[in-house]
């Protein structure tokens, strides 16, 4: 009787007792050999109130032992990851403005459109992910379609399953993701940081890798033809590659067509009876044209007077 174990008020037990409830033990307010309650003895013994607490407890007729269990995988067994991950998030959540979401940075990252609106997703948090779509009441298994182990959440699906850990390795990306994962809890903030702290070509490449990962995780789920993660990560980095090689060499035609000498066409009239009209003051809109432009009208006989050109 000196532990907490009642559902109410606090637990409990209120003192002062009659003498006898000090030496008893909860299973002897039971009836002997049946499991339940000795409503009698306890009415005797208790308050009206913490009578009505204990017989309400309701009793089951098989009894196991407690044993701990770990909420944040499938096994429910701890690992020490696990639990450094849920310490790091306590962490950042009381550690106001750790990262500034830059969402512009998000925009201006070298990459296809594709990619760069992958990566906006990611850092909404919108990505349908089994564990997002659980938490809007959808029914489905919550473990990752490529590994089946961890949970399938924003973070390991872009940066802890070892599928995807594989693919930034073959994209030749790991360094910048390894030296970010023990600073940050979510992928958002991660995504972030890599916008801020790296160039826009790095960036974009991350941008790719992001959208190919979530491309071969529908393939999984939608088909089961999913890549192997080395080929997901090569085929990110050549999609990026081939985006930005086109990149360059349009911005190099372009710098070519500009540099090109300014071609003066001459005008010249074939027969004499041809009116010229010479304009002097170029109309509003007109700017880029530089210097005198010269218009051929149609033959004089054949100009209606009415348009007042004489």
């Amino acid at each position: 009787m000196g532990e907490p174990w009642l559902r109410m008020g606090g637990r409990w037990m209120s003192s002062p007792q009659v003498e006898e409830v000090y030496d008893l033990y909860v299973n002897q307010l039971m009836v002997e050999g049946e499991r339940r309650w000795d409503e009698q003895q306890i009415n005797s013994l208790f308050s009206e109130e913490e009578a009505h607490n204990i017989i309400s407890m309701p009793l089951f007729q098989t009894v196991q032992h407690d044993k701990l269990i770990w909420d944040g995988n499938k096994d429910r067994v701890y690992e020490v990851r696990e639990g450094y991950r849920l310490l790091m998030k306590e962490r950042w959540k009381h550690k106001e403005g750790a990262v500034t979401k830059n969402w512009r940075g998000v925009w201006a990252v070298n990459a296809p459109p594709k990619a760069r609106h992958a990566m906006w997703r990611v850092c909404s948090e919108c990505i349908p992910t089994r564990v997002r779509l659980v938490q809007r009441n959808v029914e489905c298994n919550t473990c990752c379609p490529l590994c089946n182990e961890g949970l399938e959440d924003d973070y390991h699906a872009f940066a802890l399953c070892p599928d995807v850990v594989a693919s930034w390795e073959a994209a030749g990306l790991s360094n910048i993701l390894i030296r970010r994962l023990p600073k940050f809890n979510n992928v958002s903030d991660l995504l972030f940081d890599i916008c801020s702290g790296e160039d826009q070509n790095i960036a974009g490449r991350v941008a790719a890798l992001l959208w190919s990962v979530w491309q071969n995780r529908n393939a999984a789920v939608w088909s089961e033809a999913k890549l192997p993660p080395v080929q997901v990560g090569h085929s990110a980095y050549q999609m990026w590659k081939t985006w930005f090689d086109t990149q360059v060499t349009r911005a190099q035609d372009s710098m070519k067509g500009k540099a090109l000498p300014q071609q003066h066409v001459a005008f010249e009239i074939a027969e004499e009876n041809f009116n010229v009209l010479r304009l002097e003051n170029i109309p509003p809109g007109c700017q880029s044209l530089k210097g005198r432009v010269w218009l051929c009208l149609m033959p004089y006989n054949l100009l209606d007077k009415r348009d007042g050109i004489m």
